[in-house]
């Protein structure tokens, strides 16, 4: 099973998504279940796998935060158009996770002590301040967060050992930790719901509940085997474990999981939540979303692909050959 969707972000009824596989920006109409292809960020190499890991929506563009990618990429919604915003060439530019607050987008290292940030009124990066809060290797625990939330002007998220969470106040520049050496466990997955933060364990086997505003927390048991994704939708805190078939409920009343799991029929890989949405990411195994509520949309990226290069008049001897996948990488990389 491998992921074709890297990352994405919902904006009204659309998802903006990554291609695991392909370097391209892609856009699904929820309503429809139409998969339009963008396209391939300017200068960009079509071939680069994994090119972008975070993908974030703010006054009408879309940003593609970089992790095999040299630079971030911009796609402006009115004119339909890419930019870049440059990395100064000493930087290490792999970003596992990036948060929103206020006008800026901070970005947290996989790879790197330096933190850094977005200005998106005008486009461009700022540096923000070394974190010095993880042991810094090129190992398993090099991975600094999975995920980061914010809560006000407070960013939230885990060191590399995943047992302290740390806060980072974006108006004064402090760093902030909180001890869960305790629990044993390495935590990775975050997410926020009100004034508490919700963070799930490697193992899958422990949700840790911070609350924020009176300063404790509190550990619940999810009995589960591995890594599980986890987002919030509608009020409820949903888990989706990494292989399984079934999208968790947990009560943040009860502190347990509910019995109203819901089934997905199939393997997915990750999941898209927004409040108001949450959908779970097609896999090389299942081609399809999964929408709490309404089940499962098909798609098909290639077939996006074709209708782009047939619009750009972009053409083999046989129609049918214009969808091939190494056809398109090889006119794009001219």
């Amino acid at each position: 099973m491998k992921r074709i969707i890297e990352k994405g972000c919902i904006v009204d009824d659309s998802i903006w998504y990554t291609n695991a596989i392909v370097n391209g920006l892609f856009k699904f109409d929820i309503r429809s279940g139409q998969v339009n292809f963008v396209g391939t960020p300017e200068g960009d190499d079509p071939e680069l796998e994994r090119a972008y890991s975070e993908v974030i929506y703010f006054d009408e563009k879309i940003y593609l935060i970089p992790f095999n990618a040299p630079n971030i990429a911009v796609y402006d919604l009115k004119s339909r158009h890419f930019s870049t915003i440059e990395y100064p060439e000493e930087v290490n530019t792999k970003v596992y996770s990036a948060t929103f607050i206020g006008n800026k987008i901070y970005l947290l290292p996989y790879l790197s002590q330096m933190f850094y940030c977005i200005d998106a009124e005008t486009n461009s990066l700022e540096q923000v301040k070394e974190l010095n809060v993880y042991p810094f290797s090129r190992d398993a625990y090099s991975v600094l967060t999975l995920q980061s939330v914010a809560i006000g002007n407070v960013l939230y998220f885990f060191d590399g050992k995943g047992d302290t969470l740390y806060s980072f106040d974006t108006q004064n520049k402090s760093i902030l930790g909180t001890d869960l050496k305790k629990y044993s466990k390495r935590f990775i997955t975050v997410c926020k719901k009100e004034n508490k933060i919700y963070a799930t364990s490697i193992d899958g086997e422990k949700m840790v509940i911070v609350d924020i505003i009176k300063g404790d927390e509190d550990i619940a048991d999810l009995n589960n085997d591995a890594l599980c994704w986890i987002g919030n939708y509608k009020d409820k805190i949903v888990l989706l474990k990494l292989g399984d078939d079934c999208l968790r409920i947990f009560d943040t009343e009860k502190q347990l999981e509910s019995p109203e799991n819901e089934h997905l029929g199939n393997v997915f890989f990750n999941m898209i939540c927004n409040g108001d949405y949450c959908f779970t990411l097609p896999t090389t195994d299942n081609k399809a979303f999964y929408q709490i509520g309404k089940g499962t949309i098909p798609f098909d990226d290639k077939k996006a692909m074709k209708e782009w290069m047939l619009a750009n008049g972009i053409f083999r001897e046989k129609e049918d050959e214009a969808c091939d996948l190494n056809y398109y990488l090889s006119y794009i990389a001219r």
